[in-house]
């Protein structure tokens, strides 16, 4: 608590002499950050310029418009900062916690990162590193990679909405197979690793341009590149002890008290498959909800009942006009023929069963160059070495067989509209 007093005294004192310049003096809640931009440099972490002690703002050194400028961007949040590791140029973000008020979420962030890191259904955002802050009592910076929201770029098709909710399902049901409930798993909440759809990066506050903001920021689709959807915010989560009987926490309030899949539902024509799993998954009466497990049998059954066609289709907006849905499905077309032409499967699934149902538990992938189904190997495994032997993967639902051959009836059987 000391630490968030001092901020609070330090932010003040800063306020009473400050005056608003059109963006060319730093703001009372950014002060903060300017004042440890050499220590976060000592530590590796280098700020944008913006922090940097001598700042003379770029309108006022050049000609140039303020709105162009890079260094009149405020992040849009007080407790959220971004930064280069200067040791590979990756950018990184701080989140600022005063360990009083959120006691727990930097062990669980911590457990979740270090000795569960590497496991393929651990979908909560990895922790990078703990920083002590100097001076501020119990206030320490939490490291994590730049994510972006999970819905921009927008989603554009079934089968890549189907694969965000696959994931979101499949982290939450990982957090309760060790005894973790979010209990706040909003769509604010659900974040995306993008760094294979933005291979040149993005501005970390402009999030729809480059870091230099002279063009918009280049991107693949999550068709062609998948994303790894993350779970943040451990704010309010909590550990239940299997051995104190069934969880009977209180409910609290999170930021939003809508679930991630309505959003889906309510902007976008399509999505009736949903609605009997979501129906039962928001029952007012706890104990009538599935638990998470159920929900991912249901919902496994829901994926491989949809047809290729619908997972490969575009979802319209109930927004949209009929000139924006000509518009869309004009452009929509030779994304789809591209598709089409390298063998693509409509859902952006990475090749995890066989992974995690591999005799060994573990596998090797395998570059093949003469694979038949042309599949781009960047964008997905089509031959898998488990212990000696070597495996063909199924390019649509992931599935594996012992050869080639194998794997080609599996696909005429199971996905013949392929």
């Amino acid at each position: 608590m000391a630490g968030a007093i001092k901020l609070r005294e330090r932010e003040d004192e800063y306020r009473r002499t400050w005056t608003f310049d059109n963006f060319s003096t730093l703001e009372p809640t950014e002060i903060f950050w300017a004042d440890q931009y050499r220590w976060l440099e000592s530590q590796g972490y280098l700020l944008r310029p913006r922090y940097h002690p001598n700042w003379i703002p770029t309108w006022k050194r050049t000609k140039t418009c303020i709105i162009e400028c890079e260094d009149s961007y405020l992040p849009p949040f007080n407790h959220v900062m971004d930064a280069t590791r200067m040791s590979d140029g990756e950018t990184v973000t701080l989140k600022r916690i005063v360990k009083s008020k959120n006691s727990d979420e930097v062990d669980i962030a911590k457990f979740f990162s270090e000795p569960l890191a590497s496991d393929p259904k651990n979908h909560c955002v990895p922790l990078l590193d703990v920083l002590e802050v100097p001076e501020y009592e119990g206030m320490v910076l939490l490291v994590m990679p730049i994510l972006r929201p999970f819905n921009r770029p927008k989603i554009w098709t079934f089968g890549e909405a189907v694969e965000f909710f696959r994931q979101v399902f499949e982290g939450i049901q990982f957090m309760h197979k060790h005894h973790y409930a979010h209990r706040d798993c909003t769509g604010k909440n659900i974040m995306m690793d993008a760094r294979k759809l933005f291979p040149n990066g993005f501005h970390p506050v402009n999030i729809d341009f480059d870091y230099k903001r002279d063009r918009f920021a280049r991107h693949w689709t999550r068709t062609e590149r998948p994303p790894k959807y993350l779970l943040i915010d451990f704010g309010i989560s909590t550990f239940h002890d299997p051995k104190n009987g069934p969880p009977l926490d209180l409910p609290v309030r999170g930021i939003d008290r809508t679930a991630p899949e309505m959003e889906f539902m309510d902007v976008r024509f399509g999505f009736d498959f949903m609605v009997p799993l979501i129906t039962d998954m928001t029952q007012e009466e706890p104990l009538k909800r599935p638990s998470i497990d159920e929900v991912v049998t249901r919902f496994e059954a829901i994926y491989r009942s949809l047809s290729f066609k619908l997972l490969r289709t575009r979802m319209v907006g109930r927004d949209e006009d009929e000139g924006a849905t000509a518009f869309y499905d004009f452009l929509y077309f030779f994304r789809r023929m591209r598709y089409a032409f390298m063998r693509i499967p409509p859902v952006p699934r990475a090749v995890l069963k066989a992974l995690s149902s591999s005799p060994a538990g573990n596998a090797t992938p395998i570059c093949c160059k003469l694979c038949p189904m042309r599949i781009p190997e960047e964008q997905f495994i089509t031959h898998m070495q488990i212990e000696h032997s070597e495996y063909s993967i199924c390019g649509y639902c992931g599935d594996y067989r012992n050869t080639t051959e194998e794997i080609e009836g599996h696909i005429r059987r199971n996905h013949s509209s392929a």
